[in-house]
């Protein structure tokens, strides 16, 4: 089928659905879904039906739209950006790797500094206890790689697994 560009998504106003491997956990047996701290490398990511210790490589190339899009863009209420996805291969769309891949790239990006000094005092005292978690040498964090800068991923605090991606309109 063809692969859409954002303008066409929206001149067609056709309705976008995620991969259902991109979705959140539903609780269903058998139905599979991504385990993925954001902040480590996509390497580490591991489908819920694979053994344990073993690295997702089931659904990888798959779509993570139907129809397939060129773009995807990210919102959440857990940071204050959007995260724009894009298709590595434009003839193929984004697919699930791109979309852990662009997530993964975007935490490491630098926090502007207009929205650090932004924060309330309790923000700013979360997101520097979740500066010193990520830096740190626990097994959940990226440690010294992550940098001096304050970066985006910072922003997450706790919620740095991958939860699934779902539309809101509302939102």
């Amino acid at each position: 089928g063809p692969v859409l560009t954002p303008f066409k998504v929206g001149i067609l106003d056709v309705k976008v659905q995620i991969s259902p491997l991109l979705a959140p956990a539903t609780g269903t047996p058998g139905q599979p879904f991504l385990e993925y701290n954001v902040l480590l490398p996509v390497r580490s990511a591991r489908r819920s039906t694979d053994q344990a210790g073993r690295s997702w490589t089931g659904g990888r190339a798959a779509p993570a739209t139907f129809p397939r899009v060129t773009e995807l863009n990210l919102i959440s209420k857990t940071f204050r950006w959007v995260i724009t996805i894009k298709a590595d291969n434009p003839t193929i769309g984004v697919t699930c790797s791109d979309v852990l891949h662009g997530i993964h790239e975007d935490m490491y990006r630098l926090a502007p500094r207009s929205t650090i000094e932004g924060l309330s005092p309790r923000e700013y005292n979360l997101l520097m206890e979740s500066y010193r978690v990520n830096r740190s040498t626990a097994r959940h964090a990226p440690g010294g790689e992550f940098g001096a800068p304050v970066k985006r991923g910072d922003f997450l605090h706790k919620s740095i697994m991958f939860d699934g991606i779902v539309e809101d309109e509302a939102f």
